[in-house]
C-alpha cells in the first residue's frame, strides 16, 4: 500500500507554485541542460548500483512500477541545502536511497546564476525508477515565492529586472501594495550593492541605506572601506537616519582615524547620540590645519557649538591658494557672513569651478554680504552651472535688483530644462516682479513637474498677488502640492536636483536596466517616499 505524502511535504508544495522547465530550453538554455548532465554523470552510475541490488531484496521491491522523486535545493555554492520528497513508492528501503544517495554527493558543482529561483537557490527535480534506464525525469524547476517575498531575494541575487518586470506584470495592485514592494527592491539592492568591489556602487548603496529600515549596519560597515569618497558618504547617510546606542563603541574607535573626515564625522553622529567627548578630538584635529577634510571639520565645529574656532580655521584655508578649495567648502558648510570678505578676496583669481564654489558659499550667507558680493552673484544669474543659477534665483529677492533686466532673466528661466531652477525662478519672480509678471507666474503654476507648482504655491501665499487668490486655493486642492506642502522641512526635489514625483521615480527604478542608475533611483524613490503620505511600512498580505 502505498504511503502518503507526509504533512509538512504537503504544505512545502502549497508554498511554493512549480514551473517545470525541460533540460535545455528555454529560459535555461544551454547552461541548464550542461548543469543537470554533470550531476547525473555522478548520480545514474551510483542508482544503475543500487537497483542492481534490488534483485536479491523482498518480492515488493521487484516491482518495475516502483518510482520516487525528489527535489534538490541547491545553494549558491553548490552546497545541498534541502531535499524534498514530492513522491514516495511507499516502500522506505526505495524511498530513503535517492536521500541517501544525493547526502552522499556532498557537495555539488556552483549552479549558473540563470538557474536560480526566487529565493535565490537552484530546484532540481529528479524522478527514480525501479526499472530502466532508472532515471526518467531530471530538470531545473523554478519556484515562484510570494510575491512580497520573491521581490527582495530576487533584488538582492542580482535579479533586479526581473523583480522590475513581476510587479510591472501584476495588475491590480493597490498603491500602498505597490510602493511596499518598490521599498522591498530598493532596500535589498541597495545591501546587495554595498558589498560591491566597485566604489561608485558602494558610494550609490549608501546613499539608499540612509533610507533603509535595517541599513544602519551596513552603513557602520562601510565607514571603515577603503575608499575614502564611499567612507564618507556612508557618514552623510548615517547622519540622515536617527543612530542608534548600538554604533556607539565603534564610532569611538573612528575618533582615532587617520582621516580628519572620519574624524568629524565619528563626531557628529557622537554629538547626536548625547556623547559631546569628540569636541576635544576635533580641536586636536585643528592643530593638524586639515585640508581637503576642513569642509566636514568646520561642519561639525559649527554644530557642536564651536562656531568662532571652525571661521577662523576657514579664514586660514581660504588665504592660502594652495587650500583654498578646502577653505570655500568650509566656508559653504558654516555660512558665516564673517567669512564673505576672505571669499571675495579670493574671487578675481578663482578658476571656473572655484568660483562657482565661492558665489555658492556667499549665497548661503545673504543677505550679509558686501554689495561688490551681491553685484557677483547677479551676474551668475546665468551661469550655466544648474546648482549656482538656481541658488542665484532664489537669492534674487534679498539682493534687492529688481530691474527689468532681472525680471526678464528669471521670465526666461521658467523655460529652463531644470525643474530646480525652474522652480527657484517663478518663485523669485513673484517678489521681483510682482503684478508686472503674474501672467508668468500663473503659467509657471501650471508645470508639470510638481516642485515648481508648490514654489509657485508657496511664493503667493506668502507674497499675494492681484486676482491670484482661486490660483493659490486650486494649487493648495493640488494633492502632489499638498503632499509636499506638508512636510515644510523636506527638500522639493529629490537626489541631484531631480524634481520627479513619487510615480516618475518608481517608474525609473523598474525601467532603468543599468546597476549604477537603477540604484541612484532607488535612492532618491526611497527619499521621495518618505516625505509623502504613503507609508512604506505595509506589506502585502500572502495569498497564499
Amino acid at each position: 500500500m502505498m504511503k502518503r505524502i507526509p504533512c509538512f511535504s504537503f504544505l512545502l508544495l502549497l508554498l511554493f507554485h512549480f514551473l517545470p522547465r525541460s533540460v535545455g530550453a528555454d529560459p535555461w538554455g544551454a547552461e541548464g541542460d550542461a548543469y543537470v548532465k554533470g550531476i547525473h554523470e555522478r548520480v545514474h552510475p551510483q542508482w544503475q548500483s543500487f537497483v542492481a541490488e534490488l534483485g536479491r531484496a523482498g518480492p515488493l521491491y521487484q516491482d518495475p512500477a516502483l518510482r520516487t522523486e525528489v527535489v534538490i535545493g541547491i545553494d549558491a555554492d553548490g552546497t545541498i541545502a534541502s531535499i524534498e520528497r514530492t513522491m514516495l513508492a511507499g516502500l522506505k528501503g526505495f524511498d530513503d536511497a535517492p536521500v541517501d544517495l544525493i547526502h552522499g554527493l556532498h557537495k555539488l558543482p556552483p549552479p549558473p546564476q540563470s538557474l536560480r529561483s526566487d529565493d535565490g537557490q537552484v530546484y532540481l527535480r529528479w524522478r527514480f525508477l525501479r526499472r530502466a534506464p532508472g532515471c526518467e525525469d531530471a530538470a531545473i524547476i523554478e519556484r515562484l515565492l510570494p510575491l512580497q517575498k520573491a521581490i527582495p531575494c530576487l533584488a538582492a541575487s542580482g535579479k533586479a529586472d526581473v523583480a522590475a518586470a513581476r510587479i510591472k506584470a501584476t495588475p491590480n495592485l493597490e498603491p500602498e501594495a505597490r510602493n511596499a514592494l518598490l521599498t522591498a527592491m530598493a532596500e535589498a539592492l541597495g545591501s546587495a550593492a554595498a558589498v560591491l568591489p566597485d566604489p561608485p556602487m558602494r558610494i550609490a548603496a549608501a546613499r539608499v541605506l540612509a533610507h533603509a529600515r535595517e541599513g544602519e549596519a551596513a552603513l557602520m560597515v562601510l565607514t571603515t572601506d577603503s575608499q575614502a569618497g564611499v567612507r564618507q558618504a556612508a557618514f552623510a547617510a548615517l547622519l540622515v537616519r536617527p543612530p542608534s546606542a548600538a554604533i556607539t563603541v565603534p564610532l569611538k574607535k573612528l575618533l582615532t582615524a587617520n582621516s580628519v573626515e572620519d574624524r568629524a564625522g565619528a563626531a557628529l553622529l557622537l554629538h547626536r547620540l548625547g556623547d559631546d567627548s569628540a569636541i576635544k578630538n576635533l580641536r586636536e584635529s585643528l592643530s593638524a590645519g586639515p585640508g581637503e577634510g576642513a569642509a566636514a571639520v568646520a561642519g561639525a565645529l559649527k554644530t557642536l557649538g564651536d562656531g568662532i574656532e571652525a571661521a577662523n580655521l576657514t579664514s586660514k584655508l581660504l588665504a592660502d591658494p594652495a587650500r583654498q578649495v578646502s577653505g570655500v567648502a568650509a566656508a559653504r558648510a558654516l555660512g558665516d557672513p564673517a567669512l564673505a570678505g576672505a571669499l571675495l578676496r579670493a574671487l578675481p583669481t578663482a578658476d571656473g569651478p572655484l568660483k562657482r564654489g565661492i558665489l555658492r558659499a556667499l549665497c548661503r550667507m545673504l543677505p550679509n554680504v558686501p554689495a561688490e558680493g551681491k553685484k557677483a552673484l547677479l551676474k551668475a544669474i546665468a551661469d550655466p552651472d544648474v546648482d549656482l543659477r538656481a541658488a542665484v534665483m532664489r537669492a534674487t529677492p534679498i539682493l534687492g535688483d529688481k530691474s527689468i533686466a532681472i525680471r526678464y532673466r528669471l521670465i526666461d528661466a521658467l523655460g529652463d530644462p531644470a525643474p530646480v531652477v525652474r522652480a527657484a525662478a517663478a518663485a523669485a519672480l513673484v517678489q521681483v516682479g510682482g503684478e508686472a509678471t503674474r501672467d508668468e507666474v500663473v503659467r509657471a503654476s501650471r508645470d508639470k513637474v510638481a516642485g515648481v507648482r508648490v514654489a509657485v504655491y508657496q511664493a503667493l501665499k506668502a507674497h499675494p498677488l492681484s486676482g491670484t487668490a482661486s490660483l493659490v486655493a486650486h494649487l493648495g486642492e493640488d494633492r502632489e502640492v499638498s503632499r509636499t506642502v506638508g512636510d515644510p522641512e523636506g527638500p522639493l526635489f529629490g537626489d541631484e536636483g531631480d524634481a520627479d514625483d513619487v510615480r516618475a521615480l518608481a517608474d525609473r527604478l523598474l525601467d532603468t536596466n543599468e546597476p549604477l542608475p537603477r540604484l541612484k533611483a532607488a535612492a532618491a524613490w526611497l527619499a521621495r517616499i518618505q516625505r509623502t503620505d504613503v507609508r512604506t511600512t505595509q506589506r502585502v498580505p500572502s495569498t497564499l
